[in-house]
């Protein structure tokens, strides 16, 4: 799931600071991780989640992965928090907003997130925009699709920072996709548009399904052998980047 994209920003400075920070905060702490398994494994790799804090039990993001018995951790489901005797909560799912909010009732956790302070750093998604030359792309895109219906797939940060900055009104969507944010009963759309889940693309029949996250390759895997196989609806990014950045981001 992670691939590329998060193998880019683990060794970044700011991430292991404040895995740093985190690791003095739950010092003692009995604590509930939370998050992908892939992002899970991955960091324990490459931090050793387990020998520097005294994890008692894992809940996956999704619902329905569990952790391999090999790292000796219990894996309950979200219901099940509410039986443990937990001092904190560690989302490390780098989708930690929508983690948070498609959950109830953590007011008496303190909740703890690994990736929440980087994935909303606008300048770092300003740069990237930038360096990519999106202004110019995006010109580019609107032709590609003038006249076709269009879904967007990715309702996160980046998707929104775009939404805030640029202006792609001229784009027929009808919609975005996105499955965490389909969870969360309270949101109806992301920067107006509704939100509908994967399994729904069929239906709505859209000519193109345009990839709204930094993470290209994987989610179009994903898209044409889950959702879009057999059916003539279109993958294309909504940022165009060359072939060895796409390959880098996953």
């Amino acid at each position: 799931m992670l691939k590329y994209y998060m193998k880019e920003i683990i060794d970044k400075p700011e991430i292991k600071g404040r895995f740093e920070k985190i690791v003095s905060e739950l010092k003692g702490k009995r604590v509930i991780v939370i998050g992908d398994k892939d992002s899970f494994i991955f960091l324990n790799r490459k931090y050793q989640l387990i020998k520097h804090m005294n994890i008692i039990a894992y809940v996956p993001s999704d619902k329905k992965t569990k952790l391999p018995a090999k790292y000796g951790i219990k894996n309950i489901n979200q219901e099940q928090i509410f039986d443990e005797v937990a001092d904190a909560l560690l989302i490390v799912d780098e989708n930690s907003y929508y983690v948070y909010n498609s959950m109830k009732n953590l007011e008496n956790f303190k909740v703890v997130t690994l990736f929440e302070e980087e994935f909303k750093d606008e300048n770092m998604n300003l740069d990237y925009l930038i360096k990519y030359k999106f202004d110019k792309t995006l010109k580019k895109l609107k032709q590609k699709l003038s006249g076709k219906k269009v879904l967007f797939y990715g309702g996160g940060v980046f998707f929104r920072l775009i939404n805030k900055y640029y202006d792609l009104s001229d784009i027929n969507a009808i919609g975005v996709v996105d499955k965490q944010c389909s969870q969360i009963p309270s949101m109806t759309d992301v920067c107006g548009y509704k939100i509908y889940k994967p399994e729904d693309i069929k239906e709505l029949n859209p000519d193109y399904v345009v990839i709204s996250t930094k993470r290209i390759i994987a989610i179009a895997e994903s898209l044409y052998f889950d959702y879009l196989k057999g059916t003539n609806i279109k993958i294309t990014p909504l940022v165009k980047k060359g072939f060895w950045a796409t390959f880098k981001d996953g």
